[in-house]
């Protein structure tokens, strides 16, 4: 009789010394969540681009060059400079911001295409080189030549 009260104490003691065990290591909601705030926090003080890709769509050989303008965000704390832009071939040139851009303010990224002598289905890449996050940021301009 006595071994089975002592069982009817193990029956009880058990879960809860298990339950207190796992209570100790789980984690605190509120520390968690203020830890994941301050991660999304530090992924949003970035550069952004209003577009990573630019479709001139079907453009005419004969109508000459095209031109689209990239907006560079300063999202972070800092001034940022664009210290090079290059395109991926002599096609194309480009002109950009070459002051510092202050926190939440725009620079600019402009594009000519010259499609002389060329036809058919193109994609061409903008590489600009930034002091910010990311440091290095490719865009595209695509479209097709009759």
């Amino acid at each position: 009789m006595m071994k089975l009260k002592n069982l009817y104490k193990l029956a009880w003691v058990l879960p809860i010394a298990f339950g207190l065990t796992f209570m100790a290591y789980t984690p605190n909601t509120s520390e968690t969540n203020q830890d994941n705030k301050e991660q999304e926090k530090k992924e949003e003080k970035v550069i952004t681009v209003n577009e990573l890709i630019h479709d001139f769509g079907t453009i005419k050989e004969a109508n000459g060059e095209v031109t689209t303008v990239f907006t560079v965000t300063n999202n972070m704390e800092t001034p940022i400079l664009l210290s090079d832009v290059r395109v991926s071939c002599g096609c194309s040139n480009t002109t950009w911001t070459k002051e510092p851009i202050e926190p939440g303010k725009t620079g600019k990224v402009t594009v000519n295409f010259n499609p002389a002598g060329l036809y058919g289905p193109f994609e061409k890449y903008v590489n600009i080189v930034t002091t910010g996050t990311p440091n290095r940021i490719s865009l595209r301009i695509k479209g097709i030549i009759e």
